[in-house]
């Protein structure tokens, strides 16, 4: 009889939990890239190799990049990176944060397994937060979990969270005539329960 109270109590709990409770980011499966341009025309594609997150159940999604992960296929340009612009002793990681409350039950009632929204943000970076626009497409996978892709690049400038001095003294180390002070990002997220 106890036990059949516990296997009650257990299901019945389990019932009251939001659909989307307590999703983890899969690192492996997942990316944020970002996109540099040196010498007025010189393009290069970089990314960071340690993320992780979560979706809680209050349905805040919430990335968190480890910025001495930064990977640019260049060792001495990822330390200067790390150094001189991220300034990792005092701010490890960059943080993304939203409420991704109407975008999930869209997914759960729609019928095509995906939604496409344009969801308010915050990113914290090198100590400063900021809002920010975010346009995600949230899909169900297969094997039940969620996709959540950045569709649109988000815009980061340099000047927002006072990354200025970071880039002017990698442009002086590196002897470049410029680096822009705005980069692309752009990201893909798969998370399971």
């Amino acid at each position: 009889m106890k036990y059949l109270r516990s296997l009650i109590l257990a299901v019945t709990s389990t019932l009251t939990l939001p659909v989307w409770a307590s999703w983890q980011l899969v690192p492996e499966l997942s990316s944020v890239n970002f996109v540099s341009v040196k010498q007025e025309h010189i393009a290069e594609a970089h990314h960071f190799k340690t993320l992780s997150g979560n979706i809680n159940d209050k349905n805040q999604l919430q990335i968190t990049i480890d910025l001495s992960s930064v990977e640019t296929n260049i060792g001495i340009r990822n330390e200067r990176m790390q150094k001189m612009l991220f300034d990792l002793a005092n701010a490890k990681n960059a943080i993304l944060t939203a409420n991704v409350d109407k975008a999930l039950t869209d997914l759960n009632k729609g019928a095509h397994g995906s939604v496409l929204v344009t969801q308010p943000a915050t990113l914290n970076l090198h100590g400063k937060t900021e809002k920010i626009t975010v346009q995600l497409l949230l899909s169900k996978t297969t094997k039940g979990g969620i996709v959540a892709s950045i569709t649109q690049p988000i815009l980061i400038n340099a000047a927002s969270y006072n990354l200025e001095d970071g880039v002017a003294a990698l442009q002086k180390i590196a002897g470049l005539n410029s680096i822009t002070k705005t980069v692309p990002v752009t990201g893909s997220f798969v998370f399971k329960k």
